[in-house]
């Protein structure tokens, strides 16, 4: 039997104008890959009489919801599917991520100690923004240093340290082959010993660890000028940043705002949902208000089902360390519907290249995720 891959890049417009992206949605994804399953299918004469027809779906994170969503609404078409780390609960407000960030620090470092040090360094960073912003300002490698920022500046700022945090969390182990050697080994645990195993101040720390991920991803400087980030936001030139996409299919399929309302102790009550639906609005228009996210999210969770999906041949793969697995599947539904829940790991990892470092409950999933489809293959189609 042969096996074939196939990438699917396309463009349906000219630029990222509101009117075009009125074309983005996961209904829209998913009738584009129908149409190319279909494309194929009569090209190379494909049929299950040699069960050369036998597609399966896999995706990671919100195409891990794509490969799902592809059982369920082209059951025809895709003969099963892998979704890991999928989101399939739409939700505005998306609190529970950073409660998930919490427990994994807890869990990698059977400690409160990293916890309280964030508290510790949040209050630190309050009291320093008070007395010296200049000097914030400089030590969070600001590209545009000023001494009097305004209430959403600072609530961009603070969302902006969490966000830095919460990505370690989220990568948390992984074999991440697309950043510099030299910092594939940064883990929860190397940003906890920064905050709990020096004699530097929490605040100094803080500003380590942000300035060593800074490194990391490649950033020069950082923007914490709301107004300056909403400009690269209202961008409409077709780039290799997926920002504005991201958060235009946000505003007006899935929510997933990542909110401080469970966090207020660690980061400050600065980034709540108001502020992510004004958000949407100065992007997009003031159509996009709160009644109008909230009906898009219904909607989204009627039509695909949410956590309650009905499929068959779907397997879920979650990791305990993700903050994202609270919003899918990680609990086997039936035969039809098995789910690995992988305890130590995080978002998407087995999805990425094997490695001797790798855990002995990622290996062992890997080899389920293998199981599970050669059994599935070796059924009829029904």
């Amino acid at each position: 039997m042969v096996t074939k891959v196939y990438i699917m890049l396309y463009l349906c417009c000219s630029d990222l104008s509101v009117e075009n992206l009125q074309y983005l949605s996961s209904q829209q994804a998913l009738a584009d890959v129908a149409y190319f399953i279909e494309t194929m299918n009569k090209q190379y004469q494909l049929n299950d009489s040699n069960k050369a027809r036998r597609w399966v779906a896999f995706g990671g994170s919100y195409a891990g919801a794509l490969a799902a969503w592809l059982r369920v609404k082209y059951p025809h078409l895709v003969f099963a599917s892998v979704s890991s780390s999928s989101p399939l609960h739409a939700k505005l407000d998306f609190k529970e991520y950073y409660e998930g960030f919490r427990q994994a620090l807890r869990a990698k470092t059977s400690s409160l100690d990293c916890e309280n040090k964030i508290k510790e360094s949040h209050k630190e960073l309050v009291d320093m923004i008070k007395k010296n912003p200049k000097a914030v300002w400089e030590d969070f490698i600001s590209c545009e240093p000023y001494s009097n920022p305004s209430t959403d500046d600072l609530n961009q700022f603070y969302n902006y340290i969490a966000f830095n945090l919460a990505g370690i969390v989220q990568d948390n182990e992984i074999n991440r082959l697309s950043i510099p050697i030299e910092f594939r080994n940064i883990t929860i645990n190397t940003i906890c010993d920064m905050f709990t195993k020096s004699n530097d101040k929490a605040y100094d720390a803080l500003v380590k660890v942000i300035r060593l991920i800074a490194r990391m991803s490649n950033w020069g400087c950082l923007y914490y000028n709301y107004k300056i980030n909403e400009m690269q936001l209202k961008n409409t030139t077709i780039e290799e940043d997926l920002g504005r996409q991201w958060t235009y299919q946000q505003c007006t399929e899935f929510g997933y705002f990542q909110t401080s309302t469970a966090v207020a102790d660690l980061f400050g009550d600065n980034f709540p949902v108001d502020y992510e639906i004004r958000t949407c609005q100065d992007l997009f228009g003031t159509k996009f208000d709160k009644k109008f996210i909230t009906s898009s999210i219904d909607w989204t969770n009627n039509y695909y089902g949410g956590q309650n999906i009905k499929a068959r041949r779907v397997l879920f793969v979650q990791g305990s360390i993700d903050p994202w697995h609270v919003m899918g599947i990680y609990k086997s539904q039936s035969k039809d519907m098995p789910a690995i829940f992988i305890n130590g790991t995080s978002h998407c990892a087995d999805l990425y290249n094997e490695r001797d470092e790798d855990s002995k409950e990622l290996v062992a999933a890997r080899l389920k995720i293998r199981e599970y489809l050669e059994t599935w293959l070796a059924q009829p189609w029904t």
